[in-house]
């Protein structure tokens, strides 16, 4: 732990998080931070299977062959199918100026791709073609009138009206991995060999730190940032050096290749809290090593370098107020904060 900061035994806090995806069958499961009351909540659809939240009501929204909703009471939970048209990947998202959900999805053809709206007062749902090229979508802003997307150059910020528009386009060599509006939505922090901050307006970039990929920016505008595998570190915006507040010990964290399991900071609704998803890697040796080439053999896969390693999958929740942390064992590609008192 960082300076200052103390790992403490998990516990719990106003909030409840959403983890998809993390038991047999596939199911979306709701957890007290201190990872002791867990709830099954229903079929999720898969790990990679965005999740979106209506804060005001308890209702939770994710993809399973259309968009599925969980108005969560209590102890109980009551399901319904609200579209059968729309199955979103990697970003769903609720927008209460609608009310709507905005979410990216697949076109018919090879490499096509929508933004599409769903009015969840009447069901419409308004598909905006993205121009070609749109890979990922890494970040919507605050204002829901932005998204940011990675594509084969570097990225590219659209505006999303009737139709979407490209607002400002960045090229990088390194590929990017992650993004993040700034405060002011200006600003876009980019990882990719590194960590970059890109003025939209100006066209402007510049180099914030020379190692870092997935940035998340947190209430206060402070930068998160995974180092490298097992390691979530904190930039200085004033002078660009940066902190290490968790580390995986005694596992080896030196390298990427294999692992690809890092994700940004996600932060509680009020910002007080985050979660970091850290994962680490052991190299097999002996038996353990002879039973994976086994394992691989038996099933005809071949043996490759990331059947080599162990990897241990970590959930470490930051109390940013009081700069504690503590972890739990698990994994999630999407999570999402909900309010435990309403």
């Amino acid at each position: 732990m960082a300076d200052g900061w103390t790992q403490v035994e998990p516990m719990e806090t106003g909030f409840e998080l959403l983890i998809s995806g993390q038991s047999p069958g596939k199911c979306l499961i709701s957890t007290d931070t201190a990872f002791r009351h867990k709830q099954e909540i229903g079929f999720s659809g898969g790990s990679n299977c965005p999740i979106a939240v209506d804060e005001t009501t308890r209702r939770v929204f994710v993809s399973v062959d259309g968009i599925v909703s969980y108005e969560l009471h209590g102890s109980a939970e009551e399901e319904s199918k609200i579209s059968e048209d729309a199955s979103p990947v990697w970003m769903l998202s609720y927008n209460p100026k609608g009310p709507d959900l905005l979410m990216h999805l697949r076109g018919e053809e090879p490499m096509q791709s929508f933004i599409a709206r769903l009015n969840l007062e009447n069901g419409s749902i308004q598909r905006l073609l993205l121009p070609e090229g749109a890979f990922v979508p890494l970040a919507l802003s605050g204002t829901c009138e932005k998204v940011l997307y990675s594509n084969r150059q570097g990225a590219a910020v659209y505006h999303l009206a009737n139709e979407v528009s490209t607002l400002a386009s960045i090229e990088l060599s390194p590929r990017v991995l992650g993004g993040a509006f700034d405060t002011d939505e200006r600003r876009i922090i980019l990882g990719g060999g590194g960590l970059w901050g890109w003025d939209t307006v100006s066209g402007s970039t510049s180099r914030l730190c020379e190692h870092g990929k997935y940035p998340a920016i947190d209430g206060k505008g402070d930068v998160w940032f995974d180092l490298k595998d097992g390691v979530l570190a904190k930039l200085n915006s004033k002078n660009g050096s940066f902190e290490v507040i968790v580390e995986l010990s005694g596992l080896d964290t030196s390298s990427g290749k294999g692992g690809s399991y890092a994700q940004p900071v996600v932060f509680s609704p009020d910002a007080r809290y985050g979660l970091a998803r850290l994962t680490g890697r052991e190299k097999l040796t002996g038996k353990d090593l002879e039973e994976a080439k086994a394992f691989c053999n038996s099933v005809g896969q071949p043996f490759s370098e990331t059947h080599q390693y162990r990897y241990e999958h970590y959930f470490c929740v930051l109390d940013l107020e009081l700069q504690q942390a503590w972890c739990s064992e698990g994994y999630a590609h999407n999570i999402a904060w909900l309010n435990s008192d309403i």
